[in-house]
């Protein structure tokens, strides 16, 4: 440490003070925003925001972003190491700073969920109540997420580390449309991991359950089908345990899925018609939608096209009509075209994609914009229009930059033909 730092750090008020020495002893991530400052410090946004900027015109912290609420500020390493030596004062402001920082978190990953998939089931509590975060769009919430990414791991394992277990599994449910939307298979896969341990510790079956589904989907985008199904088989015997049918139903379409993944479209078709089945009975029709999308895979894999063009159609009367299912609605139209070019229906095919691509575009969405982009390039191939073809392959490279999973795998190996 430098004399430079230590004499900085003096000048500065005391609140701010106090702010930068909580940072660098309890805020487990290297960078901050003002919103989870003023949780951290028990603080005012406002305040937190005039401490940040102290701190950096101080020289004691670097800023990145635009100057507003989310601009995210790190302490300088000296600034850090001075701060941690001086440490705080008691230690049971310790635990309740790192208390408040973790609920903020956890706070944030419910708003995220809210507004990216409101209409599905959650275990956690809060999502009966307004957002605390007004993040206002998907795709912002999203793109936040992205930032924040390696402090969410590390609050993940802080509060996993301090004993608060429900916490963790929270924040990891919370943010159930990041790490679908993005195809981040591994991160899924650890993020689960960890809120399998905590949900165990916390002797909460309903949440080891929806861990154990979470951690399904990653594996099967991982092709690891034979985990995917042992989890899904767990959670459906905890769900049953629990008589939360809502619960099976989501447990039986992975299983479901890992039949497709093994080329065994029949059997996924029985497991999908008994989820099915159990959303119509919960009278739950955004689920009973959702299975029938999934049997128009099955149809379509089966070879049965025109029952899967009828299947695709019946599940999109249900996701156009919601206004925040765009992002499904764009999945469900790049199924539609890939079974529209199975009968030569090229143009029809065509229209649908271009749909896709719209949206996806629209709601920032780069693995459904760059799947679109591929069956626009396949579709030009088959008009012989050579020029489109290649104008569509080139729009869809930039696009897979960091995403995980089957489907961007497949369409880098489209690319590389």
């Amino acid at each position: 440490m430098t004399a430079e730092a230590a004499a900085a750090y003096q000048r500065l008020p005391d609140d701010v003070q106090r702010l930068c020495r909580l940072i660098a002893v309890v805020h487990p991530g290297s960078e901050v925003t003002m919103p989870a400052a003023a949780a951290l410090a028990d603080i005012g946004v406002d305040d937190a925001e005039r401490a940040l900027a102290t701190l950096s015109a101080g020289w004691l912290a670097t800023v990145r972003g635009p100057i507003v609420r989310m601009s995210r500020y790190a302490l300088t390493v000296q600034a850090r190491e001075y701060a941690q030596a001086l440490g705080v004062d008691e230690s049971e402001q310790l635990d309740a700073a790192l208390r408040r920082l973790v609920e903020w978190y956890r706070l944030a990953c419910v708003s995220v969920a809210k507004i990216c998939n409101c209409d599905r089931w959650y275990v956690g509590p809060g999502y009966d109540q307004d957002p605390a975060i007004g993040f206002g769009s998907q795709s912002a919430a999203l793109d936040w997420v992205a930032v924040e990414r390696d402090t969410l791991q590390a609050v993940q394992r802080a509060a996993y580390d301090a004993g608060m277990y429900a916490q963790v599994w929270q924040i990891i449910e919370g943010l159930w449309a990041w790490y679908t939307r993005a195809r981040m298979a591994d991160d899924c896969i650890r993020a689960h991991t960890l809120g399998l341990q905590a949900a165990t510790e916390e002797g909460n079956q309903r949440a080891q359950a929806r861990m154990l589904m979470g951690r399904s989907w990653g594996y099967l985008e991982k092709e690891h089908l034979h985990d995917a199904v042992q989890d899904a088989q767990d959670a459906q015997e905890l769900e049953e345990a629990e008589g939360h049918m809502v619960g099976v139903a989501s447990a039986k379409e992975l299983i479901g899925l890992a039949h497709l993944k093994w080329g065994k479209p029949e059997a996924a078709t029985l497991v999908f018609v008994g989820a099915r089945e159990i959303f119509l009975t919960e009278d739950l029709p955004r689920g009973a939608a959702w299975m029938t999308r999934h049997l128009g895979k099955a149809s379509h894999a089966a070879g049965r096209y025109l029952e899967a063009i009828g299947q695709i159609h019946q599940a999109l009367s249900y996701f156009i009509q919601v206004e925040h299912e765009r992002y499904h609605e764009a999945r469900l139209l790049l199924h539609l075209a890939r079974a529209l070019i199975q009968v030569v229906d090229v143009d029809e095919a065509y229209n649908a994609a271009k749909r896709a691509l719209a949206i996806a575009e629209e709601i920032r969405s780069p693995l459904e914009q760059a799947l679109a982009h591929v069956q626009l390039a396949d579709i030009a191939a088959t008009r012989g229009e050579n020029n489109a073809e290649q104008r569509h392959l080139d729009a869809a490279r930039p696009l897979l930059d960091g995403l995980q999973g089957a489907e961007a795998e497949q369409i880098q190996q489209r690319l590389t033909r």
